[in-house]
């Protein structure tokens, strides 16, 4: 998987924002291993522990019934209108519903690069980025993918549009970049560090932030000519060098606003920040949970986030309190997107081409791809 991982400390470049070169290497490799694990979990280890002398029933073993859109990682999903949806995720992949995720199309993106985050400004035109700085745009919901030139080789985590021209990305290396033609150039806009830059959001043309690791956040109120850090203190370690080796600034995952005043910013061990005041002040909001959080959404005053290990937590009043709901969806792998049309309708995806959907808020969730530790396939067959 790309762990989510981001670290806290401060590792060698090669460990670091998403351990992305080894997994890059093994990725083949632990796909391989995925489906082999599973013929011998359903299929070789219930023949071992049936007794020699025990006449077995082969009717009991049948083939198992996973739905599978697709076994990559999905990073990310999108529903626009009443139903559409989208899923992006590794090796160039990205598939479309039309009809609420009943069904599925593969589009041609004409690369096995990996994905790890969209902008879909409607139904129509949206951008995805991913490994080794590749942007696709597309300007027709995806029926043709076009690469851009990013002028970077650096690994991009996040990228925002707030219209047709306007729009950032983030990455490896302290990489900023901005076009301000839809994508047709990209400009770095501050200089290489060794800090990865996992999120950026924009609310409009000017205002905007980027959170990373080390605790990152930083602030631009002129379309990114110029950025200014901030500090959240509820997060900050004390004010001296022993303790900071000993407790370093946390690595912060995605930042996502609600409206012009109100944001959120996720975290590693269940970290959630909130500012109510377009982003001058931050802190540091209750969680129930010590799992990374990965990605909020909301529709009104419901909002929803997803993490580490399944982590699942909802909110019913604007983000103001969160509650942790463990086991609403049954996997123990990372979920990284979640997006809903409307308060009832939405989606969650996540490691192994795990995709669930909801139809009553969040409540419940059924699986469209992937596995769940209750499918009734990992049950022992009965001799």
């Amino acid at each position: 998987m790309q762990n989510y991982t981001w670290a806290s400390k401060k590792k060698p470049l090669g460990e670091r924002c998403f351990n992305m070169k080894k997994d890059t290497l093994n990725s083949l490799f632990l796909r391989e291993r995925f489906v082999k694990s599973l013929f011998l979990l359903l299929f070789i280890f219930p023949l071992l522990v049936t007794p020699a002398c025990m006449k077995m029933d082969h009717s009991k073993f049948k083939m198992p019934k996973i739905p599978f859109i697709t076994a990559e990682n999905i990073h990310y999903t999108v529903t626009k209108g009443e139903n559409e949806v989208w899923i992006i995720g590794d090796f160039g992949s990205v598939y479309y519903s039309c009809n609420n995720g009943v069904n599925w199309e593969k589009q041609n993106t004409g690369t096995e690069k990996h994905f790890f985050n969209a902008s879909f400004l409607d139904n129509q035109n949206a951008w995805v980025c991913g490994l080794q700085g590749i942007i696709l745009h597309t300007s027709n919901g995806g029926k043709a993918w076009e690469e851009q030139k990013s002028n970077t080789p650096r690994h991009l985590f996040s990228i925002c549009f707030t219209d047709e021209k306007n729009g950032w990305a983030a990455g490896d290396m302290g990489t900023i970049i901005c076009t301000r033609d839809g994508g047709a150039t990209w400009t770095p806009l501050k200089k290489e560090q060794d800090v990865g830059y996992n999120g950026v959001f924009f609310t409009d043309s000017l205002h905007g932030w980027v959170v990373g690791e080390f605790g990152t956040i930083l602030y631009t109120s002129d379309g990114g000519k110029t950025w200014k850090p901030q500090l959240c203190k509820d997060i900050a370690p004390p004010e001296d060098e022993e303790a900071t080796m000993i407790m370093p600034m946390p690595t912060l995952y995605s930042i996502n606003f609600k409206d012009k005043k109100k944001g959120f910013i996720t975290g590693i061990e269940g970290i959630l920040l909130v500012t109510e005041d377009g982003g001058m002040k931050w802190k540091k909001i209750p969680t129930h949970t010590k799992f990374s959080i990965f990605r909020t959404t909301f529709q009104g005053e419901k909002g929803w986030a997803v993490g580490a290990e399944g982590n699942y937590l909802v909110t019913s009043d604007g983000g103001k309190t969160w509650q942790y709901v463990e086991e609403a969806i049954k996997m123990k792998f990372w979920l990284q997107g979640v997006s809903f049309r409307n308060d009832k309708d939405g989606f969650a995806v996540g490691a192994r081409g795990t995709v669930v959907h909801t139809e009553d808020g969040g409540n419940t969730w059924k699986f469209l791809s992937g596995i769940s530790y209750e499918m009734p396939e990992f049950k022992m067959p009965e001799f």
